[in-house]
């Protein structure tokens, strides 16, 4: 926490580096459960059950389970390799992409969840990365089809809501679909959600959450992104031929209890970031759209509210998008966000600083970046960085300039966060 008043961009910005570790602590599941009165959740006198998967899946059974008393024997945690597994019974799946791995647990997935005794109550705790890491698609949809379609909206820039509601319509287990061998008494969903202002069901593509089915306006949306040349016929037949439906529920479906969104990182970062004694603003908790774009936008939006000697922080979370084009460099949508809206600034002081919640951006292995605006204008750097873009490889330009911000694998995932700092002198 950022005690001082209105600090210099040099004091700002080291004191940055070191509150993010107690930032994304703050943001953990074991941090948020207090906050959501775990004692009033309607979870009957049966026995427990807990599935738990995404990228936050982990301290999302150890919270969980510790909370309520849950045993081991009766917890399955689907997580993606390369993050810390718990000492329970869990599975690996695959993230970014899904493959035989994110097939496999998704059929673990449905035995445990069909393994649950008619008084039992089953807790889902969802995070993102659950939509590659649970990959079964619907019968008559071969998987390299229905992941060549995902594949070609992500290389498109396509919004989070866009891909999953193809991943909800060409599987079996999502938008619902992994309660359909549930025989208990009660399903209850527990999200940590990474989809700034949208429904619940659009975490991980709803699993546990039952959603209406429309294949053929469905299809109508993927035309909207892809060439319907380029969109397999199995798919376009299986949208086009699929009614309106809602999986039934022969059970007690609780409302999702949400234990964090973009407005509890916008809430933690004020506590963690904003300096005591300067003017402070929220400029959204819905932040979407093309990365870069949105960076220059926002630029735009800052640089007239710029200049009452008292010294301002504004704060944004989201997650916006980053359209690949031929370069493929190493980065993600916090760098292009952050350098694009650090590189509008022109030589405005400032500190801008852009965070992927869950430690990984992209490709890059970094959790984002933060810098000083007057350091982008040094030397080489604004021709580096002009480079950078055109080759996406922005997370390679910051870890060469000493922008980057690395903490490896967090233990939550929620929204990005945005946030800028001018000092008083401006």
């Amino acid at each position: 926490m950022i005690h001082e008043m209105a600090p210099s961009p040099d004091r700002y910005l080291s004191r940055c580096r070191r509150s993010i570790p107690d930032f994304l602590d703050s943001l953990s599941p074991v941090r948020l459960l207090p906050q959501s009165r775990p004692d009033r959740w309607p979870l009957g006198n049966g026995p427990l059950f807990l599935i738990s998967a995404g990228k936050a899946a982990t301290p999302l059974t150890q919270a969980l389970s510790n909370q309520f008393g849950i045993p081991p024997e009766n917890t399955l945690t689907i997580l993606p390799r390369g993050y810390p597994p718990p000492a329970t019974p869990h599975v690996h799946g695959s993230h970014p992409y899904p493959s035989e791995a994110s097939r496999n647990a998704a059929l673990k997935a449905l035995d445990f969840v069909a393994s649950t005794p008619r008084d039992g109550t089953l807790m889902c705790a969802i995070s993102g990365g659950t939509s590659s890491l649970l990959f079964l698609p619907a019968e008559g949809i071969p998987g390299r089809d229905k992941k060549a379609v995902l594949k070609k909206l992500m290389d498109r820039g396509a919004p989070i809501e866009i891909l999953n509601t193809a991943r909800t319509h060409l599987s079996a287990i999502k938008g619902g679909g992994l309660l359909r061998p549930f025989r208990g008494e009660i399903a209850l969903t527990v999200l940590l959600s990474d989809t700034p202002c949208l429904s619940p069901a659009v975490v991980g593509s709803g699993p546990s959450i039952p959603v209406l089915r429309n294949g053929r306006k469905t299809l109508e949306i993927l035309e909207a992104w892809i060439p319907r040349s380029e969109i397999p016929d199995t798919v376009s037949s299986f949208l086009s031929s699929t009614m309106e439906e809602t999986p039934g529920q022969p059970f007690r479906h609780e409302a999702p209890i949400i234990l964090g969104d973009s407005s509890t990182v916008l809430q933690k970062a004020r506590e963690y970031f904003v300096p005591e004694g300067i003017d402070y603003e929220c400029l959204t908790p819905c932040l979407k759209g093309e990365a870069r774009e949105a960076g220059r936008v926002l630029a735009s939006l800052l640089l007239p509210k710029v200049g009452t000697g008292k010294g301002q922080c504004y704060l944004a979370s989201g997650e916006t998008t980053v359209t690949l084009g031929k370069g493929r460099g190493k980065g993600g949508r916090t760098f292009e966000l952050g350098l694009a809206l650090g590189m509008s600034l022109g030589d405005v002081p400032a500190v801008v600083g852009c965070l992927a919640t869950d430690g990984n951006d992209g490709n890059s292995g970094l959790a984002g970046v933060l810098f000083r605006t007057t350091d982008l204008t040094k030397g080489m750097r604004s021709s580096g960085l002009r480079a950078a873009f055109s080759t996406h490889d922005t997370g390679g330009f910051a870890e060469r300039e000493g922008f980057a911000i690395r903490t490896g694998p967090t233990e939550t995932n929620l929204n990005d966060l945005l946030w800028i700092y001018f000092p008083p002198s401006y």
